[in-house]
């Protein structure tokens, strides 16, 4: 009786001090846990109203590396609805400089601002992007920053910046967001204003506007660093990215001899040449696309003196010190962008085309494929622009017109 009373007083004192490691072990943990989670270094969210209290600002939001370029380097400044936010991925893929983009979104964004902290945060090293979110202060918004996975944000591990990851990421806001692009539900899509919100996170001497859905040539934004390195533009030269239509899905890999080969079979052509052909048209596309064909592999960047030519708005490579304000009274569809490259005229800016270095738009533009306020919108803006040249007209005291 003695011994078995001994053998139970001994698995009772095993199963306790079982039981206390586990405990301890438990307390540990979740000790680690927390001590971990006060730990991290969250990024406050940076709000502020503009635009006379009319927006909503939230960010610059700033990867670590997007300040360490040389100052031959090219940003890329584009804007973009929540909708159409799931292009920048494939910019990302080509265009290893800095971006900077300001997204219109209003709503719960607390999945876009996730998703921001992950592109700026987690892979901050990989992506150099300033990314702002302009809000309509009249339109409910919100965003539940303590329902972030911070730890995925700030210790992520290898899976979170794979390309698989962040797509799913960006897919997910495109398809909360059924609206058509300018299809605003009486929310007029601010172009001009989110253009200028972009330049304004621009750090390098240069920069180019350009739209959301243009995807840059393979190599453009370091052809494009090489070519200043060795000619630096001057302060009053505009150098113009001619800008394509593809006909087939868009990729990632478009080279100049890709390029031309779809151009001879009619799969590629000039950008809006079915819907406006004068807004492009002065860039000379058969021009280009015969120099670049008699160019040899490895020739550097030429360029071609083009000629103004009213009604012309090509993108183009600026010093962001000389880059001019968008006019931000333009919003919705038309002249938003001529209006500033009139101004480049009307200050005497000399255009440029450059060799080797080239936008492709994904589809061909249509009549058909434009929102239904298309044409009212156009009016509008066309009445906007024709008071727009006259107050150029009168500050500038040139005789120029556009």
């Amino acid at each position: 009786m003695l011994f078995r009373s001994g053998c139970n007083m001994r698995s009772l004192l095993r199963k306790r001090l079982v039981l206390f490691i586990t405990l301890m072990s438990v307390i540990f943990i979740v000790y680690h846990i927390r001590k971990t989670s006060n730990q991290l270094d969250i990024p406050p969210l940076k709000k502020s109203y503009v635009n006379k209290g009319k927006n909503i600002l939230l960010g610059p939001f700033t990867s670590k590396t997007y300040r360490h370029h040389s100052e031959h380097s090219v940003t890329f400044a584009t804007h973009t609805s929540m909708k159409n936010f799931y292009k920048l991925q494939t910019i990302m893929l080509v265009w290893k400089s800095p971006i900077s983009v300001t997204i219109w979104a209003h709503g719960d964004l607390t999945r876009l601002v996730e998703l921001i902290y992950m592109l700026t945060e987690s892979c901050s090293g990989v992506h150099h992007l300033s990314i702002s979110v302009l809000i309509p202060a009249d339109q409910p918004h919100d965003v539940d920053v303590t329902s972030l996975d911070w730890h995925t944000i700030l210790q992520p591990d290898s899976s979170v910046c794979g390309q698989r990851s962040l797509h799913n990421r960006f897919y997910q806001l495109r398809a909360a967001d059924t609206k058509q692009n300018y299809n605003g539900n009486g929310v007029p899509y601010p172009n001009n204003r989110l253009r200028n919100y972009a330049l304004r996170n621009v750090i390098t001497a240069y920069s180019l506007t350009g739209d959301i859905d243009l995807l840059p040539s393979l190599n453009m934004d370091q052809l494009l660093a090489d070519y200043i390195h060795g000619e630096p533009p001057g302060r009053k030269h505009a150098l113009v990215i001619p800008v394509f239509e593809s006909q087939q899905s868009q990729t990632s890999q478009w080279t100049v001899g890709r390029l031309i080969h779809q151009w001879q079979e009619g799969r590629v052509r000039q950008f809006y040449v079915e819907t406006c052909p004068q807004c492009q048209g002065p860039t000379q596309y058969q021009n280009w696309i015969k120099k670049n064909s008699e160019a040899k592999m490895g020739d550097p960047i030429t360029r071609t003196p083009l000629v103004y030519k009213p009604g012309w708005e090509p993108f183009v490579v600026l010093q962001t010190a000389s880059h001019p304000k968008f006019d931000e009274r333009f919003e919705q569809f038309g002249y938003n962008r001529m209006s500033m490259l009139c101004e480049l005229h009307m200050t005497e800016f000399k255009f440029y085309a450059l060799s080797h270095v080239f936008l492709v738009h994904d589809g061909f533009k249509t009549e058909e494929g434009f929102h239904a306020d298309k044409d009212r919108e156009l009016k509008r803006n066309e009445k906007l622009y024709l008071e727009f040249q006259q107050e150029l007209i009168r500050r500038l005291g040139t005789s120029r017109r556009c």
